[in-house]
């Protein structure tokens, strides 16, 4: 588990990063690149509450086909930027989702269909180097801070169980990019920490299409963000995750 003290040198880093100028590299190519995309995600996990005389737990889980009725908004942006070999990545994910896909409970002999609600906010910023290992290739290695505001409830017709917390967790991430053809690359994600919570990290693979005349690039593939986290005698372990696509605009 990432510690406090690494979390202030992630955050002393992004500081550095800030003031450093942006220019763009030498083959003139775009430095700064803002993505809007939709993530189409669902929530999988459990809640164990241990605050009465018995643990009562709640487990959920959410598939491709339940994405469209449980997700009630989401909004998320990508900014990349580079700097000489330096490169910095900031992104946040807004959403709420509603699953009544979760296990039955049995109470006193008396079975509950319960709900589970999440109002979520994720937001990431990171810095590091970047090898050039191509043409169209790179891999940045790098160091940030993931801020999380959870929100989740579990609902039955007798009383609910929450969990909420802010937490910031210092983060190391890789952004490897392997291009292959004219126009195609292979742009995975992955990211580990910890801090605030006990647990986070992330694994997304995506492809990536630059067209030739603007520079734009259309975006896809699969994310999945995980959580564990203690707090109050409630622990929460969960992860979103589903599809993404999303459209990059160089300037």
């Amino acid at each position: 588990m990432i510690k406090r003290s690494s979390i202030g040198m992630a955050i002393a880093c992004l500081a550095m990063q800030a003031a450093t100028p942006v220019f763009a590299g030498e083959d003139g190519k775009c430095c700064v690149r803002l993505t809007p995309y939709y993530w189409a995600m669902g929530i999988d996990g459990s809640i164990e509450d241990n605050r009465g005389a018995a643990t009562t737990q709640y487990d959920f889980e959410n598939d491709l086909g339940d994405i469209s009725d449980n997700l009630d908004y989401n909004g998320s942006l990508m900014l990349e930027t580079i700097s000489g070999h330096w490169a910095n990545y900031a992104q946040i994910d807004v959403f709420q989702t509603t699953n009544d896909d979760v296990d039955d409970i049995t109470v006193g002999g008396v079975t509950f269909s319960p709900d589970i609600e999440t109002k979520t906010t994720l937001a990431s910023a990171a810095t590091g180097y970047r090898w050039n290992t191509g043409e169209r290739s790179w891999i940045d290695l790098m160091v940030g801070v993931r801020y999380g505001k959870l929100d989740v409830e579990a609902n039955t017709r007798t009383g609910s169980a929450d969990g909420d917390a802010d937490l910031v967790d210092g983060i190391i991430m890789m952004r490897p990019r392997f291009g292959f053809g004219r126009h195609w690359a292979f742009s995975p994600t992955w990211a580990i920490g910890g801090g605030d919570s006990d647990l986070t990290y992330e694994i997304a693979p995506e492809f990536v299409y630059t067209n030739d005349c603007c520079n734009l690039e259309i975006r896809f593939g699969y994310r999945t963000v995980a959580y564990e986290y203690e707090e109050d005698n409630v622990e929460l372990d969960f992860s979103y995750s589903g599809p993404m696509v999303g459209l990059g605009f160089a300037f």
